[in-house]
């Protein structure tokens, strides 16, 4: 052992290698971190010092700048609306444009409590002469507000269980005329503009009163600090300047229906803008609205402007003031030359169309009828929302569908003796007409060819006195009616518009019924598709899109934004067969069958009559008569459609007042265009 630790002991001395340098080294890294440590600190000092030197610019030096900074990102910028599009005739006169009113407004600034928001709308209301006109409802919500919430008014074991809704339901039940009679003045006065005052959207002021006076504005202006978040702008009403009885086409503008708030918030919209509701104000709206201005609101309430608006386009109608105003003065007054007349106590209305055949463009669009005191009035889009059975005005398309089927040929005659069909009464022309070809069926309005079409299609015999039984009825339906829809019958004429009728189509099916379709006797139609349907006749056989607004405009610098381009929604194959048709109508004009149009007008035409027997709504037997048209023949600029709904009692046989008055309005085109 003791040879081992001296062994030991003199090892360890010879192999030792340090010296006092490592200690002197440990010492160095010493010094080395406190030198770090002090530079580490005197960089968090340096931090702090300009952390505390920025926020002394931020909170003490420049407070209030960085505020109205803060208050901007958390504010979004207040919207203005701009004045709408006008809307124009086809000749450039104003038929709507905007009349400026001034409005007191309310966008606050700032966050405000209820009670805050409660006190500045009384003060406001007593300054600016509210008068309040509350619903019940609103009654009870201000006595509720007014009264500790109305919770005097239910007890906790009333109240055991429910949500609030139905806490504030029950409430509403508690109060009485009692409890509303305590009401002030005041504070219904007050109530009323708070209740305006929070219809503010986070762009949009809320209006808190209507129609100021300078004076009021004035006041308001002396006075801003009083009235935090009150504001006053000019808005703009429509003003209708056209001639009466267009502005049902129009249409107007008001607030977003609640069917319709989802669509419009997807485009950008705020619940309490004003659009259009109607008619083309409806359709046309993406052109019409004008853009929003945009502003921001600084602590004090004052606006600045941050981007301009723009008023709306404006649109161009193809209608004429003029021409519109003499066709329903012309409708107007054989509706009140006929009305009187034994028989046609049951008249409902005329309608008229006019329309460019080789465009579509709508040149004038009447509908003429009675309210219950008897005064006349015209009802314009009628004439695509009414549908009515017309008559005998069809058979174009039945001819045309029996030569392209192939059941019948150019000119097959047709003996016309009524047709003795097993268990139904005779089935006949208005006379016996003897032997019709195509041509001489439409121009004297033969039912027994059409009869004999709708046979053939359907694959049956006629045998008099025998039974008429059809092999494939529903596809013969299917047939006829593919067929008139080629001319526009049974189906949308994709008219511009909000609204349109297609018509009825009947859902019983029977061989009579075929018959009866086949005469226009069984479907119903509404004006404007008997007037896509002869000017498809008309052009040679292209079923045009009609349409009512010809141009959309930019009135600052006049550039044309939109421009409707006619289209043709399809096109009627056989010509030949077309022309035939075209060859009826014709005739029916020059041998005297188509009322007073006749071959002496200075101009050509052709045209076809109907009459139709129905029962009207109060089950009596009535009449509609019905008259197509279009001038010239070889270049057709016009073509007219007329329906005299409930034209007189069916034991009667009067004159076709639609025969007399369209050969008036043609004169007066073609001596006008």
């Amino acid at each position: 052992m003791k040879n081992f630790r001296e062994s030991t002991s003199k090892q360890s001395t010879s192999n030792y290698k340090g010296s006092s340098s490592h200690l002197k080294k440990r010492f160095d890294i010493r010094k080395i971190a406190n030198v770090r440590l002090i530079v580490l600190m005197g960089i968090i000092v340096s931090l702090a010092g300009i952390l505390i030197a920025r926020l002394y610019d931020v909170q003490i030096l420049n407070a209030d700048y960085y505020a109205e900074l803060v208050r901007r990102q958390e504010t979004a910028p207040q919207t203005k609306e701009t004045m709408r599009g006008e809307i124009l005739d086809a000749s450039g006169n104003i038929l709507v444009s905007n009349k400026s009113r001034n409005v007191i407004t309310y966008f606050p600034t700032v966050s405000i409590e209820s009670d805050e928001q409660w006190d500045l709308a009384t003060r406001f209301a007593v300054q600016f002469g509210e008068k309040a006109s509350l619903t019940e409802r609103e009654l009870k919500d201000l006595y509720i507000y007014l009264n500790s919430n109305g919770n005097d008014l239910v007890t906790n074991e009333e109240i055991l269980g429910l949500s609030d809704a139905q806490i504030y339901a029950l409430k509403l039940e508690k109060v009485t005329d009692q409890h509303i009679a305590t009401l002030s003045e005041e504070d219904k006065n007050g109530f009323s503009i708070y209740l305006k005052m929070n219809t503010v959207t986070s762009t949009q002021a809320a209006i808190t009163y209507d129609n100021a006076t300078q004076e009021q504005i004035a006041y308001l202006s002396e006075h801003q600090a009083d009235y935090p978040g009150f504001s006053w702008q000019t808005t703009w009403d429509r003003e209708y300047t056209g001639i009466t009885g267009l502005e049902a086409i129009v249409g107007s503008v008001g607030a977003i229906p609640a069917e319709k708030i989802d669509f419009f918030l997807a485009k950008g919209y705020s619940t309490n803008d004003i659009v259009g509701v109607s008619g083309l104000e409806y359709q046309y709206e993406q052109f019409l609205s004008g853009n929003k201005s945009e502003y921001m609101t600084d602590s004090n309430g004052n606006l600045t402007e941050t981007k301009s608006g723009s008023k709306g386009y404006d649109i161009v109608l193809t209608i004429d003031m003029e021409f519109q105003k003499k066709v329903e003065e012309i409708v107007m007054n054989y509706y009140r030359q006929y009305r009187s007349e034994t028989g046609r106590d049951v008249m409902e209305a005329i309608n008229f169309v006019a329309t460019d055949p080789n465009t579509g463009a709508i040149l004038a669009s009447v509908s003429i009828k009675e309210d219950s005191e008897g005064n006349l009035y015209n009802d314009p889009q009628a004439p695509f929302l009414d549908a009515q059975i017309p008559g005998s005005v069809v058979k174009g398309a039945t001819v045309y569908l029996g030569l392209t089927e192939g059941v019948m040929k150019q000119g097959e005659a047709i003996y016309d003796t009524p047709l003795l069909i097993q268990g139904t009464k005779p089935r006949g022309s208005w006379r016996n007409l003897g032997s019709v070809t195509d041509i001489t069926a439409l121009q004297l309005s033969s039912n027994v060819y059409m009869f004999n079409v709708a046979i053939r299609l359907g694959g049956a015999v006629y045998i008099p006195n025998q039974p008429l039984v059809f092999n494939h009825l529903e596809d013969t339906f299917s047939t006829m009616r593919y067929y008139f829809s080629q001319f526009g019958l049974g189906v949308k004429t994709n008219l511009d518009y909000p609204q349109e009728a297609t018509g009825y189509k009947g859902s019983a099916q029977s061989s009579g019924m075929l018959l009866d379709f086949a005469i226009g006797q069984y479907d119903s139609y509404t004006t404007l598709q008997l007037n896509q349907y002869i000017s498809t006749v008309a052009n040679g056989g292209y079923r045009v899109k009609p349409y009512l607004v010809q141009k959309v405009v930019d009135n600052d610098n006049d550039d044309v934004v939109y421009e409707t381009v006619p289209e043709v929604l399809n096109k009627i194959e056989n010509k030949s067969n077309l022309d035939r048709v075209r060859a009826g109508f014709r005739a029916c004009v020059t041998t005297s069958n188509c009322g007073t149009l006749t071959s002496a007008k200075p101009y050509t035409s052709a045209a076809k009559t109907g009459t139709s027997q129905l029962y009207n709504s109060e089950g009596i037997a009535i009449r509609n008569n019905a008259f197509i048209a279009f001038a010239p023949y070889d270049n057709p600029k016009i073509a007219t459609s007329c329906v005299n709904a409930g034209a007189y009692r069916d034991t009667y046989d009067l004159t076709n007042i639609c025969s007399r008055l369209t050969p008036e309005i043609l004169d007066y085109f073609m001596a006008n265009h």
